[in-house]
């Protein structure tokens, strides 16, 4: 839609009319869309906030100069490296949202750390340094050796000590039926035994193939022990809602991005792990573990593909949850 405006559009409907845009889950838009927020905000003033590791639908990452491109005399309209605006790109270093191990390892899985090759790498130290890791050892050089851990100060101190310790956990099994089994009677000992309401508790399937049947059966399984669900496949169009009050959320990746709760199982991730190489696969990883404000399982139903998961993370274990790795 906003490629097809600004082709076909004329100056008279495209023109400045707000005074400020604010855009979010920014890593998920096209140039277009910029450049017709570009056409349509006063001064210039637009903010765009994006996570990179959240790219799920394969787009590219805002680049200021070739996204709104350059003036008649060949000038970039938009370049940071200009320094005009001493806030006009900033890093978010402390993480509000995630127990520090579920986002170390989010992070882990999401670069391909532990992968038999690292998928992901950031280019520098300042890099890394911006959000909110420390560099403990190496330069970011080819062949260098990295050690690279998250200080507790970059999580808040409730979170760290309450959840850290045993915010993180990841499963196997034999058929989609079995994995349903254990998700449905953990989400039922979290109600009835822990504590935690419906509404705290979110599904994310990340097997696109195979998520009808995992929440016709999830759903079947808890109304069993009178526990509703919501499951956002059959959900209304027009509903803009996540979470409703005493109901467990199935979700879907996409809906769930922005969203978030304190307990979050993760099924079907072996679909993620049979290209263990796929760096769009690794983003929806790190995308749905990201959404635990508190504990975080991931399931899979393939127990060959799964020990990829597993040796991972236990690789990230044995390390104290640093991040080691050959640049």
């Amino acid at each position: 839609v906003s490629a097809f405006l600004l082709n076909r559009s004329s100056d008279l409907l495209v023109r400045p009319k707000y005074d400020l845009t604010l855009i979010d889950e920014g890593q998920d838009f096209p140039n277009s869309f910029y450049q017709l927020c570009y056409k349509l905000t006063k001064n210039r003033r637009i903010v765009w906030a994006y996570d990179e590791f959240q790219n799920i639908f394969n787009t590219d990452v805002q680049d200021e100069k070739e996204t709104f491109g350059k003036d008649a005399e060949g000038n970039y309209y938009v370049d940071f490296s200009r320094r005009e605006n001493p806030y006009q790109d900033i890093t978010l270093k402390c993480c509000y949202r995630n127990p520090r191990k579920v986002l170390i390892g989010a992070f882990s899985l999401g670069l391909g750390i532990y992968s038999k090759q690292v998928l992901q790498r950031l280019e520098s130290n300042l890099h890394w340094e911006s959000l909110g890791f420390k560099v403990e050892q190496g330069n970011c050089r080819d062949g260098e050796q990295m050690v690279i851990s998250r200080p507790i100060e970059n999580t808040p101190s409730v979170i760290h000590e309450q959840l850290d310790h045993y915010s993180m956990r990841w499963r196997s099994f034999d058929s989609l039926d079995e994995e349903c089994m254990y998700v449905a009677s953990e989400i039922t000992k979290d109600i009835k035994e822990q504590g935690l309401l419906p509404d705290d508790i979110c599904v994310i399937c990340v097997d696109q193939r195979q998520i009808e049947r995992y929440y016709s059966t999830l759903s079947d399984l808890l109304s069993s022990q009178t526990i509703r669900t919501f499951n956002m496949l059959k959900a209304a169009n027009a509903n803009r809602k996540f979470s409703y009050e005493g109901f467990v959320t199935l979700a879907t990746l996409n809906k769930a991005k922005g969203n978030e709760t304190g307990m979050v199982y993760i099924v079907g991730a072996d679909a993620l792990f049979k290209y263990p190489g796929n760096v769009l696969a690794r983003n929806k990883l790190f995308t749905a573990i990201t959404r635990a404000k508190g504990w975080v399982t991931i399931c899979g139903t393939n127990k060959t593909v799964m020990n990829i998961c597993s040796e991972e993370l236990h690789r990230l274990k044995d390390n104290d949850y640093k991040l080691v790795f050959t640049q």
